[in-house]
């Protein structure tokens, strides 16, 4: 699988905008509170307003680095739950796409084309 550099916006707005206007995000979609900092996860389905917020790493998220080079990462986070993000990092700080597979509650494996190094933020 070759390597993709990925760049993506999400939808923001204040939390007053959001309630007037109620929309329903996209199934993974992620909309931002800009006033509040508190974001959701849209489902295709429900509302702005029936959607629970997500958690944030503030409440329990897992910084995981690989310092040494593999093509498969076994991340033992151990949150007690099933991450609802997962951002990938190149050792340089950018953003890059891989294959990302929940295993458990508590560990998920990260796999690429090649060996690298990196990090994982799991949220």
């Amino acid at each position: 699988m070759p390597e993709t550099l990925l760049r993506y916006r999400n939808r923001e707005d204040t939390a007053a905008n959001w309630a007037s206007v109620n929309p329903v995000l996209l199934s993974g979609e992620l909309g931002r509170e800009t006033d509040t900092n508190k974001f959701k996860f849209g489902d295709g389905a429900t509302a702005w307003a029936a959607l629970p917020y997500a958690v944030s790493a503030s409440a329990g998220g897992y910084e995981f680095t690989q310092s040494s080079a593999a093509a498969t990462w076994t991340v033992n986070h151990n949150l007690g739950r099933w991450p609802s993000s997962v951002r990938v990092l190149s050792a340089g700080g950018v953003e890059i796409m891989a294959d990302v597979a929940d295993v458990t509650i508590n560990q998920l494996i990260i796999t690429f084309a090649a060996p690298r190094t990196g990090s994982a933020r799991i949220i």
